[in-house]
């Protein structure tokens, strides 16, 4: 995402936001919980995340992988079901599943 995300009513769990400035979420009305938001210095509404630290990605300009030493490396909500990642790659490959489109594998 290049822009910030400022909306109202949105719920976003176990993800990784991102922007090129300024805070990566904006507003009052979006809940975040178990996600990452990068950049971001306001306080974000919801609970369990990882704000203002960088998702440390592979390679943030062409691929969102996420690298051996990112935050996002089981982070995802501890209740989270998701069997499977974008490209098939089952989840979770460690204790918990990863935050973002993409699990980690080792």
């Amino acid at each position: 995402m290049t822009n910030p995300l400022s909306v109202d009513g949105i719920c976003i769990d176990n993800s990784i936001i991102t922007a090129t400035s300024g805070n990566a979420v904006a507003g009052t009305g979006c809940i975040v919980n178990h996600s990452l938001a990068f950049p971001q210095s306001a306080a974000l509404t919801g609970a369990n995340n990882l704000s203002g630290v960088d998702p440390r990605f592979v390679d943030a300009s062409n691929n969102f992988a996420l690298s051996p030493s990112s935050p996002a490396i089981d982070a995802a909500d501890p209740a989270a079901s998701d069997l499977i990642d974008l490209i098939g790659t089952t989840r979770p490959q460690g204790p918990r599943n990863d935050l973002g489109a993409y699990e980690y594998k080792p």
